[in-house]
């Protein structure tokens, strides 16, 4: 079949596949490399998709669950990709998250959010003054122009900075909604939700209540238990800066000014030790403090939250639709988890061309002799491989064309479509018939 497609005059086969709008055909006829919007907006939803640290070959699993590594990889690839402006997360009961996976996505999403920004390389602003012999106008001139060309390196640095928008149901713990909150430019929190006091454990209220006991000259440490420590001391205490960096320490030394007098009365032993540098604080003392002072604080709920700082916007889904759609008009929300299958299969597309590439690359040059070798363009002497591509590009060169693509299935849908392996045998029977140079 192959051999009536070359000319006994060939010197070299060149085989190109044809692409169109879509990527090559890697599986069968029916799977396509999915294509992205100019503008896009990716939406991660963590009560419907699941993170965890390895995925199972269900496919209808692999669509409810993502692999941590390549969800943080395709995060990183949006930054670098011009066509994703903003990332959506709603933040929800994170299923199946652990604290080192919500640590390592949180960091992804907040280097997305910082991309834009420092890579943005601004062009050369305004124009320079004159001289002192062109006199003292030129100057004055040159300078505002000045002024204006940085005021718009700073307008298309602010435009060109990548945005995340995280909202959640609810502030629980800090192993939970608020690392990704830490991680937004843009914070919502259900109009329902806020604050609660009494967490499930005293780890988790260090972060928040750190700030409050700073407050009285109290220092917090963790109650040893035994032999006995729960993962989450060590994790906070290695960690604490996501929280402070975002205000939420501060915040609560402004509530331990409100609310002095109820802090002292309920939680007896920040009063019976105000004052000393350092102090271990026994867990049940704590909560019990905490389970009284629920109810008489009111700074905890969503407006109130807003009022002070700690979230930018009050809503649900809704409200933060509009928002989106407002900062970015022409953008089209797509969900991450197809995002994240482009990412793959692009980069498995790049990697069977490669293949491809250095498989006929090695055919073409195996019979490129010494008398073939001229000079470049550069009057340098030629290698073997710019003497092979030198031949290609003759006349004397066969084509063969694949219109259809190229599949590695065991049957093709369409007679133009030529399977990888038979392209690899032909190559080989063609080399070893020295029908190729």
């Amino acid at each position: 079949m192959f051999s009536k497609l070359i000319r006994p005059r060939a010197r070299t086969i060149f085989l190109s596949a044809f692409v169109g709008s879509t990527a090559w055909n890697m599986y069968n006829n029916e799977v396509r490399e999915p294509l992205l919007p100019p503008r896009a907006v990716l939406t991660l939803d963590l009560e419907t998709i699941g993170v965890t640290e390895r995925c199972t070959d269900n496919v209808e699993e692999n669509t409810k669950m993502l692999n941590i590594d390549t969800l943080t990889k395709a995060i990183n690839k949006a930054g670098e990709d011009p066509r994703i402006q903003c990332i959506v997360v709603h933040m929800g009961k994170a299923k199946g998250m652990n604290a080192q996976q919500m640590h390592q996505l949180s960091g992804a999403l907040r280097e997305f959010k910082n991309y834009g920004r420092t890579h943005y390389d601004p062009k050369v602003g305004g124009e320079e003054g004159g001289g002192v012999e062109e006199g003292g106008e030129m100057n004055e001139k040159g300078a505002e122009m000045n002024e204006k060309g940085a005021e718009m390196n700073e307008k298309g640095a602010e435009m060109n900075q990548k945005r995340t928008i995280v909202y959640t149901d609810a502030l629980d713990t800090p192993s939970n909604a608020t690392f990704f909150l830490s991680s937004g430019n843009i914070r919502f929190l259900e109009r329902t939700g806020g604050l609660p006091l009494n967490f499930l454990s005293v780890e988790a209220t260090v972060p928040y209540w750190g700030g409050v006991f700073q407050k009285f000259g109290v220092h917090l440490d963790f109650w040893k238990r035994g032999r006995f420590k729960s993962m989450g001391s060590t994790f906070l205490q290695a960690r604490p800066s996501v929280l402070d960096a975002h205000g939420y320490r501060y915040w609560m030394q402004d509530l331990a000014d409100m609310n002095r007098e109820a802090i002292l009365e309920n939680i007896p032993i920040v009063k019976a030790l105000d004052g000393k540098d350092m102090v271990t604080v026994p867990t049940r003392k704590i909560l019990e403090g905490l389970e009284r002072l629920e109810e008489k604080f009111e700074a905890y709920k969503a407006e109130s939250l807003r009022e002070l700082g700690l979230v930018d916007g009050v809503g649900g889904r809704g409200e933060v639709e509009k928002m989106v759609k407002k900062l970015y008009p022409k953008a089209v929300q797509v969900p991450i988890n197809k995002y994240v299958k482009f990412v793959s299969k692009n980069e498995e597309k790049l990697h069977r061309e490669k293949q491809l590439e250095n498989l006929m690359g090695r055919v073409a040059v195996s019979e490129v002799g010494e008398n073939e070798v001229g000079e470049n363009e550069v009057g340098e002497k030629e290698s073997v491989v710019e003497a092979s591509y030198r031949m290609i590009a003759t006349p004397q060169v066969a084509v063969v064309r694949v219109g259809g693509g190229i599949t590695r299935g065991r049957k093709s849908g369409s007679s133009m479509t030529l399977k990888s392996s038979d392209i690899i045998e032909f190559l080989k029977k063609a080399e070893k018939d020295k029908m190729v140079k």
